[in-house]
């Protein structure tokens, strides 16, 4: 009932004031590994599906230098995701570039939490230096261990707070791989169109979806289109270019069965099956 509410009445009716009027500011994500130590079933990022990678920073560096010369050093927020950034051996510097270009604005690492104990005084320090929150990401049967992290965050100043308030339920977002979808209807009816826009490798995505369809398309063989239609280069666009951008449906829209979706299914591990990730497999 309210999942069909929000896709059939509330996201639609958002995302069309959205491109009336575009906002302000800019939040978007940024992928700091590709894979993930979980493997959930039917992950939206296609994680369990990728080969090991991790985020490029010195490409990384120079995109946030650019977007935050454009959006003069403020963002609403950055989202550090994945796959599982705590992967990343590198992520406190990761938080520290962000922080550094965007003074100004809220970034959240988005995690599931595994290795959080596992995170040693520099990666702290860096979170608690520049007022990072650590979202964590609650999976069945994880409530002590997230428990104990918030404790271990808390004695080093940070910010731990569960993403969700009950437990990880798992996602049914899949693809029309032949391409059929209105692309229109679909971005005006998707959760992700605006709220999930997505940097990678100096492109600036209106979601996550599409960039991440590669691991997808290269694990089953499945050939998906992605132009350069499909994002916007931040190092020639200005700042209202890819604020507008983000609002507005992308030819590879037509690949997402948005009406196909479904919500609040029980969390499982992938069983690498095309049928996680497509309707019309």
């Amino acid at each position: 009932g309210c999942m069909f509410f929000k896709e059939r009445v509330l996201w639609p009716v958002k995302n069309l004031l959205r491109r009336i009027l575009p906002g302000k500011s800019l939040s978007f994500e940024v992928n700091c590994a590709d894979h993930c130590n979980l493997d959930c079933w039917g992950c939206d990022h296609g994680s369990p599906l990728a080969a090991e990678d991790y985020l490029d920073i010195d490409g990384y560096a120079r995109d946030l230098e650019r977007l935050s010369g454009l959006l003069q050093g403020k963002v609403g927020e950055v989202r550090l995701c994945g796959g599982e950034p705590l992967l990343n051996p590198r992520l406190h510097e990761i938080v520290d570039i962000t922080r550094r270009n965007f003074p100004r604005g809220d970034i959240t690492i988005i995690t599931n939490g595994i290795l959080l104990g596992k995170q040693d005084k520099t990666f702290w320090e860096a979170v608690t230096r520049t007022g990072t929150t650590v979202s964590v990401t609650v999976y069945p049967g994880m409530e002590e261990h997230f428990k104990k992290i918030s404790e271990v965050g808390v004695s080093y100043g940070a910010v731990v707070r569960p993403l969700y308030r009950a437990n990880k339920e798992s996602y049914f977002m899949p693809f029309d791989t032949s391409g059929g979808q209105n692309a229109r209807m679909s971005s005006y009816a998707c959760f992700q169109a605006y709220n999930c826009a997505t940097l990678f490798a100096g492109r600036m995505f209106p979601c996550s979806i599409a960039p991440t369809s590669r691991f997808f398309c290269n694990y089953f063989k499945i050939p998906m289109t992605l132009t350069d239609k499909d994002s916007l280069d931040i190092h020639t666009a200005t700042a209202r270019e890819i604020l507008s951008f983000v609002t507005r449906p992308i030819p590879f829209c037509r690949y997402c069965a948005v009406g196909e979706r479904k919500f609040r299914i029980p969390w499982s591990r992938t069983r690498h099956e095309i049928s996680e990730w497509t309707a019309k497999p």
